[in-house]
């Protein structure tokens, strides 16, 4: 469905998000509310930097052609940074929750407890010696998630150094990050999913499985009550 942005800059508007009163670059303050509307907060100076990225990136991808592309773009991001808020993954986990996210590596608490409030330790131990991370090095830390799709290991961060000329840091910025995750988003193949409607595709095609089905699909409807 093509998006008539004239109506959603006025459901925006009646929702308290009104884009005409975001200053900010050309086309920043539509985007800037439509993420704001999202996440449930304020516009702030991530979302503006962020909407007036995606101003200049999307119509370049495709990602603004229809409400669907667009609320799922919305969706996945939204999930994958908890609204906009963490753009480096946080490994500070409790020994009881890393049993529960990471129960096949965490069997028991004692097992656990080392890690439990130890970020550096734990990416070392979950991500290392895979996705192109070396073992016994920092590599699972420094190529820990980040961005807007939050982007995992050094083969993926090499990809991104190769086409974009992005480091990890450069991933880590608000705005840098949607550059970064457009082009992982074109290499997945994601838009073919969201075309057909096949949803957990998509959500596999960005997160490698099916986990924040649910939370990405809360979150995509909500952006579609704005443009559909």
């Amino acid at each position: 469905m093509a998006i008539d942005i004239r109506r959603a800059q006025t459901r925006l508007k009646a929702a308290g998000f009104d884009p005409n009163g975001i200053d900010g670059i050309a086309g920043c303050g539509y985007y800037a509310a439509l993420l704001a509307h999202n996440a449930k907060r304020p516009v702030d100076a991530t979302l503006l930097q962020i909407g007036g990225v995606m101003a200049a990136q999307l119509p370049l991808y495709g990602w603004d052609a229809t409400a669907e592309r667009l609320a799922e773009w919305v969706g996945e991001t939204s999930n994958e940074t908890g609204g906009y808020t963490v753009f480096a993954e946080n490994m500070n986990y409790s020994a009881k929750r890393l049993t529960e996210v990471w129960p096949a590596r965490f069997p028991t608490l004692a097992s656990a407890q080392p890690y439990a409030n130890n970020p550096r330790a734990l990416a070392n131990k979950v991500y290392g010696d895979r996705m192109g991370n070396r073992p016994d090095t920092d590599d699972g830390y420094d190529n820990r998630g980040g961005g807007l799709l939050q982007h995992t290991g050094a083969a993926e961060y090499a990809r991104l150094l190769q086409r974009l000329g992005f480091d990890p840091d450069d991933v880590r910025h608000p705005g840098k990050s949607v550059i970064a995750a457009c082009d992982f988003l074109a290499r997945a193949g994601t838009q073919a999913f969201v075309d057909r409607g096949d949803f957990r595709g998509s959500r596999k095609s960005v997160n490698g499985g099916y986990i924040g089905v649910d939370e990405v699909a809360a979150r995509r409807n909500r952006t579609l009550q704005v443009l559909a």
